[in-house]
Order: C-alpha cells, then structure tokens, then sequence
C-alpha cells in the first residue's frame, strides 16, 4: 500500500501520520507546525496483526476514541478526537505498541474524513527494519 505524508526531513518520528492520498498529504505542506515543505511516500504491507482499524468509526466519533483507549488499555482522556489522542505525550502510541499494534488507521479530523495511517514503532521496529521508509515524491 503507498502512503504519502508531508514533512520537513524524511525522518519517521512516533507517532508519525500518513495518508492514503498525495492530494491529502499536500495540504500539510503548508500547515506549520505539522507537515513540512516536501512530500514523501512511502510503500507498507504490515501484518494484520499490526493494525488497529478504527476508520469505520469516523474522525469525531466518541465510539473511534473509545476503541482506542481499550485497545491501549487506559482510561477516556475526555474530548479529544483520535488523531490528537495519538499524539498526545505520556504514552498512547506506547500502550498501543505494547498491545501489539504497530499502525493505527482513523479518518482524520484535517482534512475532515481523510484516511490516515499513524506509525507507532519504535527504535525496536527501527532496528529490525519495519519502520516505512520515505522516498521523496516527484511533483
């Protein structure tokens, strides 16, 4: 599967989002302090076991943060969409690793419903390989 995500440098920080779309990637391009000037791709065939799909569930969807939280086996931070969740700081995307998972699909609040992956490795996933690599996209 080809991802594409909009960044500074072709470094892959965790948690790190991708989407399914160049057209979707592009609009971070221009979007500080997320994104970046340039746009990447990247080609993933992680394991089923690997992902936590909760794209079906919506981008505002209590139900999506929900599924979330249990699958990190933690308490409901309240409001916060899934995508901000990921993100926070304290441990999500390590409670998520811990359970197994390696990438987490959501629809995305920006742009409203976009299909993003977001990449939860870790120096571990580094060092044996799977962390997607980021090939600079031609215009």
């Amino acid at each position: 599967m080809r991802l594409y995500r909009a960044a500074a440098d072709a470094s892959v920080p965790t948690p790190c989002s991708f989407t399914t779309t160049a057209g979707g990637a592009a609009v971070y391009q221009d979007n500080p302090p997320f994104g970046g000037p340039w746009l990447y791709r990247a080609e993933i065939q992680p394991p089923e076991a690997w992902i936590l799909d909760v794209y079906a569930l919506g981008s505002g969807s209590d139900e999506a943060l929900s599924a979330l939280v249990a699958a990190a086996g933690c308490r409901h931070p309240g409001a916060a969409s899934p995508a901000a969740w990921l993100s926070m700081p304290g441990g999500p995307a390590a409670r998520l690793r811990a359970a197994g998972y390696r990438w987490v699909r959501i629809a995305d609040d920006f742009p409203c419903g976009a299909e993003t992956w977001t990449w939860i490795g870790d120096a571990d996933d580094f060092l044996a390989g799977d962390e997607p690599e980021l090939e600079l996209e031609e215009a």
